[in-house]
């Protein structure tokens, strides 16, 4: 919201008597882009992500309406290479674990990729089958299912951008322009870009796409990158052997796939209410079905064309089997997903699902299973059915398992190759003194865990557990209603609970000499960490001194261990307090370094730690720490995301509604004295474990 002119007059008051004070840069020569064949490359480290990636580097032409349908063909032959790999993904010995698509601008050029996750020790399958399907589109083509799939694919995705264009921050939109000029594109805002599109779609026939196929993946590679944490055998000239070999492999046309239609549209009689209540001063509407199922409601303007869901289901952590550990892994992420329902596969379901602009993801967090959902008000319908289908009816299928165990496996090679890596994985377990429903699995218990042991885990809670659907976003309440009735409200009665569940967390005890972990990277990188026991997010005169606290530690630690001693670059510090566990909370500080340097680091946190507790804040940092947070929690009010996450939990535990009405005035009013008082009682050295 700027008065153009008088803009462009400071920019010019400000820059335009700036001169140069060296030679003038030459202009940088862009590569030079020729046809190529096939090419194989391999780096093998330990820690690095397993993966297989095909690109294709073309010379880049100037903007313009031919080039932009060229741009959309690739787009296109993208999609659907990677929709082929997806679905072979989904075998139970698949060494795919997932695919995804991408083009990047470089100088002169752009480079057209698909990348695979992969399970290592199969990169030859992978390998093998990835050029499979790479070949056969080239010389038999894709079918017309296929392509018309990939079409309403890409038209939700344009048509989703439209949609909420009107409520983008400018931040992006300043972003994208930068961007384009960047790389000598013409800006198109949002809508004029769908309509190009759909006009280009309209217009291309199968005959040109599988033409312009050929034409792009044919000349111009691809070239073939294997990274793996594991060594190859015979090293980079086995793969140039193994891409050779497959190239030259015998070929069949693929099978044609059978048209996927959704199934679940019928979840039994339309729920009745049997509870409402307003808040009026937060805008929120509460409701209870008769089968026990809450919902929650928040219309927003925050970002217009968009609704976001929240489905918790069952309590977490306090849900889990104490003494031993759970599989949790299978839910995180989109793992969950993967499984798919009874009638259909986490592909089919995307099948399904094309023309619609659906994004899901699934999480095992602390008070329940979360399944996440977003998409335009129109589909609001489809969206609650694709979510209770899989509360309903869920698939436990085990080529989704597979691909699950996976992505956790190399998630879990991945984190060991780092101090950061280390650190994120043992954390929660080592803060909470080893509890193991919140330690990280080992990859032998991911191995072991069989099909059986997840079906434990989540059938009953996805059965009878109790469900809060939360949406919050640009809908109208009794659209909201009317959607959950039709869905989850029409579902089997099952258990609604007046209050949460809790857990027992004990901090560990203080350590004088630091616990020591290990990673695999390099030896000249480490992690430093200092935790000391907080309090949970209910305690808000104290959680909230203790915000204050964490930003003013972490601003004396930049000033001295980056600025004055030159020992790191990036300290941080962290503050979480449990929802669950009653009095639990971490207030934690840390940094990357040297080993060598880790008892600069302690001696100066001890020290920073003694003068918070021996005297009170200035006034002026005082306010450089709570202004920030002020200004950040208002702006935290500003998005659909935010309020999803706040307003999730409020039915079973109305604290939640003091934590939103109640922290900024709280924050507000904190003193210098309270600060000092909370440095009193947290920041104890005996306490302290490093």
């Amino acid at each position: 919201d700027i008065d153009a002119k008088a803009m462009e007059a400071k920019i010019v008051g400000l820059f335009s008597d700036w001169k140069p004070s060296g030679p003038a840069g030459a202009e940088p020569v862009p590569a030079e882009v020729t046809r190529r064949s096939a090419e194989a490359a391999l780096y093998a480290e330990a820690g690095v992500a397993p993966s297989l990636s095909f690109t294709w580097v073309l010379k880049i032409e100037a903007d313009s309406v031919t080039r932009e349908r060229g741009d959309l063909t690739r787009l296109l032959a993208l999609s659907m290479l990677t929709d082929r790999l997806n679905t072979l993904a989904s075998g139970t010995q698949s060494p795919f674990v997932a695919a995804q698509s991408n083009f990047a601008p470089l100088d002169g050029a752009t480079a057209w990729s698909v990348a695979a996750a992969i399970r290592p020790q199969a990169w030859h399958a992978a390998l093998d089958g990835a050029v499979r399907e790479l070949r056969r589109m080239t010389e038999f083509g894709v079918t017309a299912a296929e392509f018309a799939r990939a079409k309403e694919q890409l038209h939700a995705v344009f048509a989703h951008a439209a949609a909420t264009a009107a409520t983008d921050s400018d931040s992006a939109n300043a972003a994208q322009i930068a961007s384009d000029v960047d790389i000598n594109d013409v800006y198109m805002n949002p809508v004029d870009t769908l309509a190009f599109v759909d006009q280009a779609s309209k217009a291309l026939t199968l005959d040109g796409m599988n033409a312009a196929i050929r034409t792009f993946m044919g000349a111009h590679g691809p070239l073939v990158f294997l990274s793996s944490p594991l060594q190859v055998d015979g090293g980079e000239a086995a793969v140039v052997t193994a891409l050779t070999a497959a190239e030259q492999a015998p070929l069949t046309r693929p099978a044609e796939q059978a048209k996927v239609t959704w199934p679940y549209t019928n979840f039994g009689p339309v729920g009745k209410v049997a509870e409402r209540k307003s808040i009026a001063d937060l805008e929120t509407t509460f409701l209870r079905f008769a089968n026990g199922v809450r919902l929650t409601v928040k219309p927003t303007t925050f970002k217009a064309g968009e609704v976001g869901v929240n489905v918790r289901i069952g309590d977490g952590y306090p849900d889990l089997p104490a003494g031993r550990a759970s599989p949790t892994w299978i839910v995180d992420g989109q793992r969950l997903l993967l499984l798919g329902t009874k009638a259909l596969t986490f592909d089919d379901i995307s099948r399904a699902l094309s023309g619609n602009f659906i994004q899901l993801k699934s999480q095992f967090g602390a008070d329940g299973v979360a399944l996440r959902g977003h998409g335009q008000p129109a589909e609001l319908d489809t969206l609650m059915q694709v979510l209770a289908a899989y509360v309903s009816a869920p698939g436990w299928r085990v080529g989704g398992i597979e691909r699950a165990r996976a992505n956790e496996m190399s998630d879990l090679e991945s984190l060991a190759s780092s101090p950061m890596g280390v650190l994120k994985r043992d954390i929660r377990c080592r803060l909470s003194s080893g509890d193991p429903r919140l330690c990280t699995p080992s990859l032998a218990d991911v191995a072991e865990t069989g099909p059986d042991a997840i079906k434990a885990l989540l059938a009953p809670t996805l059965a009878s557990g109790p469900i809060e659907v939360t949406i919050v976003g640009d809908v109208k309440l009794d659209d909201a209603v009317a959607a959950v009735a039709k869905t989850f409200g029409a579902l089997p009665a099952r258990a609604s609970e007046s209050a949460r569940k809790t857990l027992a967390l004990q901090f560990p005890s203080g350590n004088a000499k630091p616990a020591e972990l290990h990673h695999e990277g390099r030896a000249d990188q480490g992690f430093a960490v200092v935790a000391w026991p907080a309090t949970d997010a209910f305690d808000l005169k104290n959680y909230n001194a203790l915000r204050i606290l964490k930003t003013i530690l972490g601003t004396r630690m930049t000033d001295q261990l980056r600025i004055q001693d030159g020992v790191t670059y990036s300290p941080a510090s962290i503050l979480s307090g449990s929802t669950i566990a009653p009095g639990y909370g971490i207030l934690l500080v840390g940094t990357e370094l040297s080993p060598a340097k880790t008892p600069v680091f302690f001696r100066t946190i001890g020290d920073i730690a003694a003068d918070l507790q021996a005297h009170p804040v200035s006034a002026d940092e005082l306010e450089r720490a709570k202004k920030p947070l002020i200004e950040s929690l208002s702006a935290t009010g500003q998005t659909n995301e935010d309020w999803l996450g706040a307003r999730t939990g409020t039915q079973q535990d109305h604290r939640q509604i003091d934590i939103i009405r109640d922290t900024l005035p709280i924050l507000t009013k904190l003193s210098a004295v309270d600060v000092q008082a909370a440095a009193k009682t947290y920041l104890s050295a005996a306490k302290a474990w490093k």
